[in-house]
């Protein structure tokens, strides 16, 4: 078998990603991470490519005052998210997800290795690397969890 590092992002992202379009508004992108329990949504433009991604870091920093503990969140906490729902649903219902978004994404492909997926992610400090095929659509996530859980379960 291969090591870890040399697996592919395939073998481990997670597919049937919901994502949402920059023009979307905020406050459905929130019921939508709320509804399924997500912790990141990839954004795309009107044609349905990739052009950022919208984290649950993303809404702390703007809705709440929290950014001392933000480094230390991988995701919203199940206390918080009650309370941040209903603030951006009442702030943030004519903001849109474009607005909020982080625009400058590091994205991986199916064909890269686990090694350099999550060299990425080290270097850059982040969780989640959207997957996109060769013309930019998103195609799955891949996440640091992933990767831990596909060490984890190597024979």
């Amino acid at each position: 078998m291969n090591s870890t590092a040399e697996r592919f992002v395939a073998e481990i992202m997670t597919c049937n990603v919901v994502s949402v379009e920059q023009e979307d508004e905020l406050a459905d992108a929130v019921r939508i991470m709320e509804q399924e329990r997500l912790s990141v949504l990839p954004v795309v433009d009107k044609s349905g490519k990739a052009c950022g991604i919208l984290s649950s870091t993303d809404l702390l920093a703007e809705f709440h005052d929290l950014q001392a503990d933000m480094a230390a969140l991988p995701h919203v906490p199940d206390k918080v998210r009650p309370m941040l729902i209903e603030t951006i649903t009442k702030e943030g219902r004519s903001m849109k997800v474009g607005e909020l978004m982080t625009k400058h994404v590091k994205f991986a492909t199916p064909k890269n290795k686990l090694g350099e997926a999550a060299k990425v992610m080290i270097e850059n400090s982040i969780h989640h690397l959207p997957v996109v095929d060769e013309n930019g659509t998103v195609v799955g996530i891949v996440s640091t969890t992933d990767i831990v859980r596909s060490v984890a379960y190597v024979s």
